[in-house]
């Protein structure tokens, strides 16, 4: 499968010193959550690479304490980055998933 987003992406969102080889894990694992949630997805989304990226991202902050979340604008997120990310995650999510039909 090729991944909704690449280590540049998740770059833009978190800074840390995990290896791109252990980013890569992190958007493989992002990119399975989205297809367990909402199905296969197109790639060439925008909305479905951030949501990717964002994904991976949040998981970075877990698994790396010292990594730092960023805003936007390039700016630091010093203020409970995990809401953050799981707000803007939440915001994407949600437009997915008021088009899934529950059976």
């Amino acid at each position: 499968m090729v991944s909704y987003c690449g280590v540049s992406d998740v770059k833009r969102f978190v800074f840390t010193s995990m290896s791109d080889a252990d980013i890569q894990k992190c958007i493989e694992e992002a990119d399975d959550w989205i297809i367990e949630e909402i199905g296969p997805q197109d790639g060439n989304k925008m909305e479905i690479r951030k949501l990717s990226a964002l994904v991976a991202a949040r998981d970075i902050k877990i698994r790396d304490p010292a990594s730092v979340a960023i805003g936007p604008a390039g700016q630091q997120i010093q203020e409970n980055p995990l809401r953050y990310y799981n707000e803007r995650i939440d915001s994407i999510m949600s437009h997915y998933y008021n088009q899934i039909v529950k059976v």
